[in-house]
């Protein structure tokens, strides 16, 4: 019985490169050896696409199952609850509200608010309805090769006036004139020229999974092949979609030649065992992550071990207004540009090349005003979770609370390059603000090694938390340029700190919520 392709998917690369769409077949994949153009900045619209496929299914979810129709702010509202993220509910509401409640559920129950058009409409992804872009010289190569094969599709292409921010289709048609693919977004591109170069592998048909059933494989004979590259999703009929570009190419899958004989008897045993153990998946994402950093001199040494965490617009927007905050201060000392907000978040979006940074620039210039805003940057004194916070990018909770209730460092003692373990608890009655994780370690020569983390908004309950420190010298420290921990024998005593927002911040919604002490010891 037919289904679809299995694709297997490998995306390498970083956030401007072309990036598979989620639920999609996995086989075809996207080659790291051809990078896409350097792009300076960080974007909201990867972030906001990724998390909107699950939006969108989880809002499916609660229409079907659960009947909430009633209203804008009921639907969004259970969101939030279900995603437990306020920031989601909010742009839930936004889009909503654009179609009307009636509208928006229709679109969602017909599965057909595409994520691309959904960051659209919150005006998180680019649109550019006047782009285009051609196919250079579409090709499969090679034309021919046995099953199991790796073909690569050339879909290299040239824009002359940019692109809005759209899709690769690939589509293939087999021998036995069945139909699957895959779909690939990229971000808007300005004019130019762009490789892309996409691979799969024919070592599974249809729908099989080899570790739970006997898979066959390709049908021999003819592929034809047909990619589209388009503005907003191929084949949607929103607004901002169109088809720049298509182009076909066939090619044939043979069979493969036998391997040599063994002998008579282990022939076909060898033959049938060696196509179904050595086909072997791996499915890799590299490249842009919502990593919680909060980048501010952190020490190499110093590792926050945290458990996977779901997409959100919060550690996103806090590492633009890292970015931003020291572009903005180079563009105000270096060029003088202190006119208005407009001005000078505009200057912002031209030098990191995001028309978003700048958004998120004015939105929290109007806020605080011109003046006060070129203030807190010259003074070095706008941190990045306020800045997001103002922007309206990451929950504020000013009756948050967290209390420490366990706390350990493991091993007490070692030598020099021990990794020790920094392990505690923590557990909140009314949940937390977006904050910060802060660490110190006072060393023995008195050389300040420490960092800190973003700790995401959080709902009452009890959270643990694991900290390593590599007690060898960090390899990024020139000692000829700057003072280095070299990590003498003696007593390190460590401090940790909760906080609401940045840690030793006077800014609204700042706290310390809670601090442990402890230490470890280095022999010689």
């Amino acid at each position: 019985m037919y289904k679809t392709f299995l694709f297997c998917l490998v995306v390498i690369g970083g956030a401007c490169a072309s990036v598979p769409l989620q639920n999609q077949p996995k086989k075809l994949h996207r080659l790291d050896s051809y990078k896409s153009p350097a792009k300076l900045g960080i974007d909201l619209c990867p972030e906001c696409i990724e998390e909107s496929v699950e939006v969108i299914n989880v809002l499916l979810n609660l229409i079907l199952d659960e009947g909430i129709i009633e209203s804008c702010s009921a639907l969004c509202g259970a969101l939030a609850n279900r995603t437990g993220s306020v920031i989601i509910g909010d742009l839930c509401s936004v889009v909503c509200e654009a179609f009307g409640i009636d509208e928006f559920v229709k679109v969602i129950i017909k599965m057909d608010l595409d994520p691309i058009w959904y960051c659209e409409i919150l005006e998180l992804c680019p649109i550019n309805d006047h782009g285009d872009a051609k196919f250079i010289n579409f090709q499969v190569t090679p034309k021919s090769a046995p099953e199991g094969s790796t073909f690569i599709f050339d879909c290299s292409f040239i824009s002359v006036n940019g692109t809005g921010t759209g899709t690769i289709n690939i589509e293939l048609h087999d021998p036995k004139n069945r139909t699957a693919g895959n779909l690939y977004w990229f971000e808007a591109r300005k004019p130019g020229t762009y490789p892309e170069k996409i691979g799969f592998q024919t070592l599974f048909e249809l729908d099989c999974d080899p570790t739970e059933e006997v898979c066959d494989g390709w049908p021999i004979g003819t592929y034809n092949i047909t990619a589209q590259v388009c503005n907003g999703e191929c084949g949607s009929q929103h607004p901002h979609s169109a088809i720049y570009d298509t182009a076909k190419d066939p090619i044939y899958v043979r069979e493969i030649s036998p391997p040599p004989i063994l002998s008579c008897i282990a022939k076909p045993i060898f033959i049938k065992a060696m196509y179904k153990t050595l086909a072997c998946i791996f499915i890799a994402i590299i490249g842009f992550t919502s990593a919680s950093n909060v980048a501010k001199g952190n020490t190499h040494n110093v590792v926050h071990v945290k458990p996977n965490v779901r997409l959100d617009l919060c550690p996103t927007c806090i590492n633009i207004a890292d970015q931003s905050i020291n572009i903005l201060l180079n563009l105000i000392l270096d060029t003088g540009i202190i006119g208005t907000c407009g001005t000078l978040c505009q200057a912002l979006a031209q030098k990191t090349g995001s028309a978003i940074i700048g958004t998120v620039c004015d939105l929290v210039c109007d806020v605080v005003g011109i003046e006060e805003f070129i203030k807190l940057i010259e003074k070095a004194d706008l941190d990045p979770i306020w800045y997001c916070e103002i922007a309206k990018m990451c929950p504020i909770n000013d009756n948050g609370d967290a209390k420490i209730t366990t706390f350990s460092i493991t091993p007490p003692s070692g030598v020099k390059g021990t990794t020790f373990n920094i392990e505690f608890a923590y557990v909140s009655k009314n949940g937390t603000g977006t904050g910060e994780l802060d660490i110190g370690i006072h060393c023995p020569d008195r050389m300040p090694v420490g960092a800190s983390f973003l700790l995401e908004a959080k709902k009452a309950g009890t959270y643990t938390e694991k900290i390593s420190v590599k007690a060898e010298p960090d390899p990024r420290c020139d000692p000829t340029q700057e003072p280095c921990e070299e990590w003498l024998p003696g007593t390190y005593n460590v401090t940790v700190q909760i906080c609401n927002g940045e840690c030793g911040s006077h800014h609204p919604h700042s706290a310390i919520y809670d601090t442990a002490k402890g230490s470890f010891q280095l022999t010689k």
